[in-house]
């Protein structure tokens, strides 16, 4: 019985831990991130096809490590070519993307330092690359009257209503 009950504390501790850096890690996406994406992947070779990408995350403070965002893809000479909204959840430091037209996107083997954000889009079935992206926060940002920032006196539903 004690070997028992000494397996579920260490198993809940555990768990607590990692809950802890999915957090931070959800907390630290939250705001828009600007850059490129090269498609088009061979064996984590990129063999063409670039675009520029913005993409804003609003996380959910009264959810653990969820939350939502919405990303606008442009052209080489800047013309929006789609906007897609998406459902995030960060679990065991991977970040898992749902968009709205059924695509689920996983995104693991990322640097997240300061103000960028570089990694692999992966197919959330078969975990074929499907695209790296090499991302930077938007300095001092504002969108529709929202901040990310921890002062912000916008609640989440507000933020969330401003993605359009």
């Amino acid at each position: 019985m004690k070997k028992i009950l000494t397996f579920i504390i260490v198993a809940v501790t555990a768990m607590t831990f990692v809950s802890c850096d999915d957090d931070k890690i959800a907390n630290s996406l939250d705001g828009i991130w600007t850059g490129r994406v090269d498609m088009e992947y061979f064996n984590y070779r990129s063999i063409g096809g670039s675009f520029f990408v913005e993409i804003q995350f609003y996380a959910d403070p009264s959810q653990y490590a969820k939350g939502t965002g919405i990303e606008r893809d442009y052209s080489e000479r800047g013309v929006c070519t789609s906007v897609n909204n998406f459902d995030f959840e960060v679990r065991n430091e991977r970040i898992y993307l749902h968009y709205d037209d059924g695509t689920d996107v996983v995104i693991r083997n990322y640097e997240l330092v300061d103000n960028h954000f570089h990694g692999f889009f992966l197919n959330y079935n078969t975990g074929e690359v499907l695209a790296e992206f090499n991302l930077y926060r938007v300095e001092n940002w504002r969108y529709s009257g929202y901040t990310a920032n921890p002062d912000s006196t916008a609640t989440f539903e507000e933020a969330k209503d401003t993605i359009k």
